[in-house]
């Protein structure tokens, strides 16, 4: 049986969720103070998500690579060691824009809207080095394929082996695209999004 505790508590916690009204500093202060359903400490996870994620698949990838005697192999492992340097740095200063912002106690509309523009273009060079890994991934598989699969076929595939290559690389193109797009929406786009409204609806400063 449902007691009067019960609703005691539900009354208890939407005038919780209700107390600070929309557009106010409170509001902001409880955004940011939201525990682990705040939008701030989600994208945090989602950034602790994404790089350890990526240094499981990079580090023994790395190992096979310079285990390997060829150099192709060796110029691989350089080229990998570089791009996850690089990926430190992203995931570094994307988390050191989120904790500011997660300090921000203070709501100064153009301090705040300065780490959220900040954080958005982190997201959108995020995207364009996506697409940009794809179109050096496929130039390294065309070299090899020069190198490796075309001298072996018959002249009269060439042409066809060339525009399934093309059809591919430009599908794979498509995909990294929509599923950066979809990640970056899902996993940051819509936080960022809320936290800009509330900054729009706060009174000036």
């Amino acid at each position: 049986m449902t007691t009067p505790h019960f609703f005691d508590e539900l009354s208890r916690r939407w005038q919780q969720q209700t107390l600070a009204p929309a557009g106010t500093p409170g509001q902001w202060q409880a955004l940011l103070a939201g525990g682990s359903h705040g939008p701030v400490t989600q994208m945090i996870r989602h950034v602790w998500a994404e790089l350890i994620a990526g240094a499981l698949i990079t580090a023994p990838l790395l190992v096979a690579l310079l285990r390997m005697p060829s150099g192709w192999a060796q110029g691989l492992a350089a080229g990998l060691a570089g791009l996850g340097g690089l990926s430190l740095f992203y995931y570094y200063s994307q988390l050191q824009l989120l904790r500011q912002l997660q300090h921000s106690a203070d709501p100064l509309r153009s301090h705040a809207a300065g780490y959220l523009r900040q954080l958005r273009g982190l997201l959108r060079l995020s995207h364009r080095a996506s697409l940009g890994l794809t179109v050096v991934l496929a130039a390294l598989a065309l070299y090899g394929a020069k190198q490796f699969v075309l001298p072996a076929l018959p002249a009269a595939a060439t042409c066809s082996f060339l525009l399934w290559f093309g059809l591919t690389v430009a599908a794979s193109l498509a995909l990294v695209h929509w599923l950066t797009k979809w990640h970056i929406r899902e996993s940051y786009g819509q936080h960022i999004d809320r936290l800009e409204a509330v900054l729009q609806e706060l009174p000036p400063e």
